[in-house]
């Protein structure tokens, strides 16, 4: 008898489990070329005029995650040496407070082991007159364009929990049901 796992269900279609979810070509090439001299990974900063509330900060994150599932997935093989995305249940997505940023503003860009962590990581940088947040996602689970997706949904969720400019905004709900046709 198979062994049950605990699943996410694309909102549009209950009947079919997301995860486990297997790797597209684009995406297991993406995993595979990574390494530790050069991470497959695109980076993004946001520099704001003031400093961001940690505790509505990582509501507003945990709230977008549910929404943006393979930005927090970690990638097992199967059976058969397969890769697949799973659920990472265990994993909220991580915010490094205080992170020291190198002379051009920038952390250093680092590995991702996706068998062992999520493939998104967020740093925050403390300036004078504010915070800079450098948003770290791996190749094999998005793009730019959909890391400007997720940044949009963060800032307006942000802005919903603390009433400030946008908050009558609301963000999108991405299909998740896509993800079982992408590649």
């Amino acid at each position: 008898r198979p062994r049950m796992r605990p699943s996410i269900q694309p909102e549009n279609n209950p009947a079919r489990p997301l995860f486990p979810l297997p790797l597209t070509p684009m995406e297991e090439y993406m995993l595979c070329d990574d390494h530790p001299g050069h991470p497959m990974a695109g980076v993004i900063r946001l520099r704001f005029a003031g400093f961001l509330n940690a505790g509505h900060f990582e509501a507003a994150l945990t709230s977008v995650a549910k929404r943006h599932p393979l930005l927090y997935a970690t990638v097992k093989k199967r059976r058969f040496g397969t890769p697949e995305w799973r659920h990472n249940h265990e994993t909220p997505p991580v915010v490094q407070w205080d992170a020291t940023p190198s002379a051009n503003g920038f952390t250093p860009v680092c590995f991702t082991d996706l068998s062992l962590e999520s493939a998104t990581r967020f740093q925050v940088v403390n300036r004078e007159d504010g915070h800079d947040l450098l948003v770290q996602a791996h190749h094999a689970c998005t793009d730019a364009q959909g890391l400007i997706s997720l940044m949009e949904d963060l800032m307006i969720e942000y802005a919903r929990l603390t009433g400030g400019a946008g908050s009558d905004g609301s963000a999108r709900t991405p299909d998740q049901a896509r993800l079982l046709r992408r590649g």
